[in-house]
């Protein structure tokens, strides 16, 4: 794809424009980023990072998630990586009160690798959230 090309998820097609950005899905509210974390989908998600040039990671889901959330959650340390190295900001703060460190560690899993991983990576232990005024460890 050219340079500035984007990618617009919707109704689980995929559809690439030349100019744009990375657009949500309009009846998911979801990109195309967040549906191959989801996935497990690396490739495409290498892809979509290469191709937008690391715009629009802080899109957010009805829900309140970003790509980087949904990984942390998940507990997909390699996707973590691919998404902190494309340009994601760890200590980004969603709508909701969500930032990559609290979903690891409210992860339905322990995942401490991952954990030590966001806070090597400059995650901020200690941040209160603005929404609800918690730590990742509270």
């Amino acid at each position: 794809l050219p340079k500035g090309t984007s990618i617009y998820f919707d109704n689980h097609c995929m559809y690439f424009h030349a100019g744009l950005r990375m657009r949500k899905c309009k009846r998911h509210s979801s990109t195309a980023l967040m549906a191959s974390v989801r996935q497990s989908e690396y490739p495409l998600a290498e892809f979509i990072i290469d191709s937008c040039e690391g715009q629009d990671f802080e899109l957010e889901s009805a829900t309140g998630e970003t790509a980087l959330t949904i990984a942390c959650r998940q507990g997909k340390m390699k996707f973590v990586e691919l998404l902190i190295q494309g340009g994601a900001d760890i200590n980004h703060e969603t709508s909701t009160g969500k930032t990559a460190l609290i979903e690891a560690v409210r992860a339905s899993q322990e995942n401490i690798p991952l954990i030590e991983f966001l806070v090597k990576s400059g995650a901020l232990v200690a941040y209160r959230t603005e929404k609800h005024n918690r730590t990742s460890p509270s």
